[in-house]
């Protein structure tokens, strides 16, 4: 007889903890309530399992995987509800989970009494006192009209947050490349002038013979500054270029 056990993923997705990887960070707390409606999904088929089937194995095995389906729920509920307590977290993620769950609070509520209900249930069926087709479909029916329409507008929302703080940063780094390109031709023309200066130092010194020779190596150590200026600033615009291609966001 082939053992009926169902494996399917519960843990929550590492990217919610990357601290280098704000993008995925992201996408990965907007999935968080469709994970939770994934999982209740699956309980509630399993569910099914446990209710209508006269074989024992198969209702053995059902209940197992709405155990299974039981803590994927409760491990994306455990962040939506205690992100707070959570510093592991994406600083990205906790941002957008104190946005939305200000609101939001409330929309785990079904989720739970969801979860709670069909375990009941199940607890019935294997003491052989099996709720009726009646009882099922009746969750069902409130599944459908009240939990499925709270995940979706949670995630919504979720990604909401997510594309907002996502222009925020955009427009943060524009201004600051802005700030930094401006800075870089200010530094330009300081060394643009430098060197007309030192051109100059050096003209006087040439004609004033032996009694400028000093002045020349001042004239010298001038045009050493400006090329080393010019230099940074090189090195400032490239620097500022790599940063913008490189700024990772959702």
């Amino acid at each position: 007889m082939t053992d009926y056990r169902p494996t399917f993923e519960t843990e929550i997705s590492p990217d919610l903890f990357r601290s280098d990887d704000p993008a995925a960070a992201m996408r990965a707390v907007a999935a968080l309530p469709i994970m939770v409606r994934t999982q209740i999904l699956r309980i509630l088929m399993f569910l099914g399992g446990v209710i209508l089937t006269e074989d024992r194995e198969i209702r053995d095995g059902s209940f197992a995987a709405m155990k299974l389906a039981f803590e994927g729920v409760d491990n994306a509920l455990d962040i939506l509800s205690g992100w707070q307590s959570r510093r592991d977290l994406n600083p990205e993620a906790r941002q957008v989970l104190a946005t939305v769950m200000a609101d939001h609070a409330g929309s785990l509520n079904a989720p739970r009494e969801l979860r709670g209900r069909a375990e009941r249930m199940a607890e019935r069926a294997l003491r052989g006192d099996r709720p009726t087709s009646a009882e099922y479909d009746a969750l069902l029916r409130w599944t459908y009209s009240s939990f499925h329409p709270e995940m979706l507008a949670l995630s919504s929302r979720m990604k909401e947050a997510g594309d907002a703080m996502r222009r925020s940063r955009e427009d943060a780094a524009h201004e600051a490349r802005h700030r930094a390109v401006d800075a870089r031709d200010r530094i330009d023309t300081i060394a643009r002038t430098v060197r007309l200066i030192s051109l100059n130092a050096r003209v006087e010194a040439a004609r004033a013979g032996a009694a400028g020779r000093a002045f020349g190596v001042i004239a010298d150590e001038i045009k050493s500054l400006s090329e080393q200026t010019e230099k940074v600033s090189a090195e400032i615009g490239t620097s500022v270029d790599e940063i913008m291609a490189n700024f990772r966001i959702v």
